[in-house]
């Protein structure tokens, strides 16, 4: 008896028709160990659709990204008005640290910033002008939010019903062979849930990664106009960022490919049992079917729970990391504040834009 793993299927396979060649004393094949394989990349080493198939790790991506352009393609003057409406959005989240530096030197510390001092009744005024201020940002904030969300969800449900639509089409072409390799419960997974990721990833792109990266490179100039000695300080956790992101890629990624892998399997085992329901009564076979879906149960549980361990050991260090740039921030700005480098309302300004480009930066890491 030999154990292998199904990575290994191919080769034992390999092994096992030699082996009967040789019993019926026929010729040996002398490449039969060394040989590529056929149903995984000989470079990643990635399961392939089928025998001679691309692999969708190795193959060019840009590929895959040109054929997402082409599905967002009809909607291209909506996304150009996501675009500038989250330019807008990116102007206003820079404005609250401003507004908070001018309280704080023209209005609460004016003495200590070197500005003139005000009376109590322009000091009261000013600083109802700057509150409504940072209250019109946050509220244009909110209503640019509930834009950018409305819209990128119409484009986004509108591309996942034209994907289903067109692979409803695919599936009717294929051949009753491709049916017998492949469970109805899998396939229904596919056009389901698989679907739905896509209009996430839509989703993701106009909320998350576009307005993140808008506002790094946006906050990112501000901290460095307002003094460049604390913003080089900022990006110190920069680095160890990009270590956990590739510790993130390598390690804790691919255990998504497991999860996704024992969704699908357990609503094949459901989609099978509850379509044969009457078979298993018929046949007394409620027991066996009480084992089989505890198994894919446990697998579920096994694979959530290690992806889960992983992210909350991950988080907590990332989050210490970007602790310590703040606790940097403060020795440093707190040693040119109180030489009179700098002003006080400068650093509370710094401390906004920098809480503001961590949250970017972890989010997109």
């Amino acid at each position: 008896v030999v154990r292998y793993t199904n990575s290994k299927q191919e080769l034992f396979g390999r092994v096992c028709r030699e082996i009967k060649r040789l019993i019926a004393g026929e010729k040996s094949q002398a490449d039969t160990l060394t040989r590529p394989s056929e149903s995984f990349c000989s470079k990643c080493g990635l399961p392939l659709p089928g025998k001679g198939a691309e692999c969708a790790r190795c193959k060019r991506h840009s590929g895959i990204f040109i054929r997402t352009l082409g599905l967002m393609s009809p909607y291209v003057g909506s996304i150009i008005f996501l675009l500038l409406v989250m330019l807008f959005g990116v102007g206003l989240d820079l404005l609250p640290p401003l507004l908070t530096k001018l309280l704080v030197d023209r209005v609460l510390n004016p003495q200590a910033a070197g500005a003139p001092v005000l009376a109590h009744s322009e000091a009261i005024r000013l600083l109802l002008l700057i509150l409504l201020g940072l209250v019109g940002a946050s509220s244009g904030r909110c209503l640019l939010n509930i834009l950018i969300g409305r819209t990128s969800s119409r484009i986004g449900t509108r591309i996942t019903k034209e994907l289903r639509e067109r692979l409803q089409t695919k599936l009717m072409g294929l051949s009753v062979e491709y049916y017998n390799r492949h469970p109805v419960g899998s396939l229904m997974s596919r056009v389901l849930y698989d679907v739905d990721y896509f209009q996430g990833f839509v989703n993701q792109v106009a909320q998350g990664f576009l307005v993140n990266l808008m506002l790094v490179l946006g906050i990112g100039i501000m901290l460095f106009s307002m003094n460049w000695r604390l913003a080089c300080l900022v990006m110190l956790p920069v680095p160890f960022v990009a270590i956990g992101t590739t510790f993130f890629w390598r390690y804790i990624y691919p255990r998504y490919y497991r999860l996704w892998d024992s969704q699908s399997k357990m609503y094949q085992l459901l989609s099978g049992l509850l379509s044969g329901i009457r078979l298993v009564k018929v046949f007394g076979q409620e027991e066996r079917e009480r084992k089989r879906i505890s198994e894919s149960a446990g697998y579920m549980q096994e694979t959530r729970r290690s992806l889960e361990a992983s992210q909350s050991t991950f988080n907590p260090i990332m989050g210490f990391v970007f602790g310590l740039g703040g606790l940097i921030i403060w020795y440093a700005g707190g040693k040119q504040v109180l030489g009179t480098t700098i002003t006080l309302g400068t650093l509370m300004a710094f401390f906004g834009y920098m809480g503001m480009f961590y949250g970017p930066v972890s989010t997109l890491s």
